[in-house]
């Protein structure tokens, strides 16, 4: 376990401050230098896992809505003809955070709007009976990706999976904290 980064305020997360700046460090093809923030300095040694232990927190979540909805309305013109008009509409919207650093929030919705006519051609002459379905639609995609590495402050390699979750590895998140976002 680290102790070098601790939760000085109590609030049982890092904020931005308390880490003293990002937890990335590049890689440029030689050993990088030891920064002091990733080095382990207490309870160093050997455990055995559950295959159950996970790398989540109680400050985790992903939070989702999605809204669906279909319309159509169809005439039968004749026993060989069928028109239809059809409407659709899906949306989606989360937001997530894993507490080792990554916020995101997604936003997407998607219209469609088709005509289409259904039909028999009966060729009693040439013994050939087909079904046909002919129509137009019209498609539009509207989607929002929002991801933020909280400035560079994933720090996955800083929980210890056995111990779970603590405050001196839980980074704070641009949903309860705007100020970060």
């Amino acid at each position: 376990m680290d102790t070098s980064v601790i939760d000085s305020n109590g609030d049982g997360r890092i904020d931005p401050e308390e880490s003293n700046g990002s937890f990335i460090t590049g890689y440029f093809g030689f050993p990088p230098n030891l920064d002091e923030r990733f080095s382990l300095d207490t309870d160093l040694g050997t455990t055995v896992l559950n295959p159950r232990d996970v790398f989540v927190s109680e400050a985790d979540f992903s939070d989702s809505r999605t809204d669906t909805f279909f319309v159509e309305l169809a005439h039968q013109l004749n026993d060989e003809v069928r028109l239809r008009l059809q409407g659709f509409y899906d949306a989606l919207e989360n937001e997530r955070f894993v507490s080792y650093g990554f916020p995101a929030s997604y936003g997407s919705e998607v219209w469609e709007l088709r005509g289409s006519v259904d039909f028999i051609l009966d060729k009693e002459a040439l013994g050939l009976t087909s079904h046909h379905v002919a129509g137009l639609s019209w498609r539009e995609l509207d989607g929002v990706r929002r991801e933020n590495y909280n400035l560079g402050f994933t720090a996955l390699d800083r929980r210890d999976i056995s111990l779970g979750a603590t405050p001196g590895d839980t980074l704070d998140d641009p949903f309860r904290n705007p100020s970060i976002g």
